[in-house]
């Protein structure tokens, strides 16, 4: 009868100490949760940690907050177990250390803390030096999802729709992406849309692609919104709007998505209802490029090779189609072997052009697989 008392008494504790977080009494809520902590009861320990963590009406104490969560951890806390492996993730009281992030991952889950579930899946889907391995990540996704964290249904998806470790299955992907979506997630919301553009699974409908493009974009996905863009570029679900296509890119590029760059200075290379700015398409492509995108890369070699916008260049043509093939753009690598097959600022170099076309070719572009067949014709009139 004790033990029942006690249990009740901490439990109205509680009760009463976050209605105090909830009125900003921070300091009084704290009170309350590391006196009840003090008689181990393991949420609060958690919600001791919380304010120490994250500066509730004091200054951040990491040292403070991991010593919470480990004895909230320690008392069967799930999610105090989780935010012990948040602070040993990103290194916060100490030295970064992800062996004991995963531990305590793994432990998090085993409380039934869902975010925990979810860590220890993306850990072991080989990130940060974690050995990879996809049958332990799609378990720990499993129980994320089935805890109610979306993001653990999102890579489920991923999951089903790759076929790697799980038998390939399109229909659940779609189901668990439109529960991320409705949840939420704006990453699941424009693979819905990749989904139905693609007719992977579902009837092919580009109207309802552009549906969930939008949905994405409007949730702050950058990615989402590039496809919104490409919507309205291409007229695929909507009509036809290259203006509002430019304003949609443009708003993603300067937010840091790099292939709005790319796609932004291809609309001002030339395309009809966007007036042609060359310059300004050379210091996108420039931009991009440098950031790491290879079609800018091949796009702004194209540019030097050609002298639209600058001098002709051939030299750093080549520099840029390298940079580009060498991040397997298949296009780079067509217009480097076209470099070599037309000795253009270099020695002509037929076999170099071939090997470059075939890897052109190979990477899915049609114009190298022709070229390829055209030499092929050329060598067997000369035998």
């Amino acid at each position: 009868m004790i033990f029942a008392i006690s249990v009740l008494f901490s439990a109205d504790i509680s009760k009463e100490a976050l209605e105090k977080l909830q009125k900003r009494d921070f300091a009084g809520a704290l009170k309350m949760f590391v006196s009840s902590c003090d008689r181990n009861i393991s949420e609060d320990c958690r919600y001791a940690g919380d304010i120490h963590m994250q500066g509730w009406g004091m200054v951040s104490d990491f040292g403070k907050a991991s010593r919470y969560y480990l004895k909230g951890c320690t008392l069967g806390s799930g999610e105090a177990c989780t935010e012990s492996g948040i602070i040993y993730m990103k290194g916060l009281s100490g030295k970064k250390d992800i062996g004991k992030a995963l531990h305590f991952f793994k432990k998090g889950c085993e409380y039934n803390s869902s975010r925990g579930c979810y860590l220890a899946g993306y850990l072991y889907s080989g990130v940060d030096g974690v050995k990879k391995d996809l049958n332990l990540s799609s378990g720990y996704m499993h129980k994320s999802c089935k805890g109610g964290d979306m993001r653990g249904c999102l890579k489920l998806g991923d999951i089903y729709r790759e076929g790697k470790v799980e038998k390939r299955d399109i229909h659940k992907a779609a189901g668990l992406y439109l529960k991320a979506c409705k949840s939420g997630i704006a990453e699941a919301c424009r693979d819905m849309g990749t989904l139905y553009l693609e007719g992977m699974g579902e009837d092919k409908n580009v109207s309802r692609a552009f549906g969930y493009f939008l949905d994405a974009c409007k949730r702050g996905d950058l990615e989402g919104c590039y496809d919104l863009a490409l919507a309205y570029e291409r007229g695929e679900g909507v009509e036809k709007d290259p203006r509002k296509a430019l304003m949609i890119y443009d708003k993603s590029c300067k937010e840091g998505y790099v292939e709005s760059c790319t796609a932004l200075g291809l609309l001002y290379s030339g395309v009809d209802g966007i007036e042609k700015d060359e310059k300004r398409a050379m210091a996108l492509f420039r931009k991009a490029c440098d950031d790491g995108s290879a079609s800018a890369c091949s796009n702004l070699g194209l540019m030097y090779a050609e002298g639209r916008g600058t001098v002709q260049n051939y030299s750093r043509a080549t520099t840029l189609f390298q940079e580009a093939c060498k991040h397997a753009n298949p296009i780079g690598c067509f217009n480097l072997g076209t470099i070599y097959d037309m000795g253009l600022g270099v020695r002509k170099n037929p076999d170099k052009a071939e090997r470059l076309y075939k890897r052109a070719c190979d990477g899915g572009y049609g114009k190298a697989c022709s070229r390829l067949e055209e030499l092929e014709g050329v060598k067997k009139k000369g035998r």
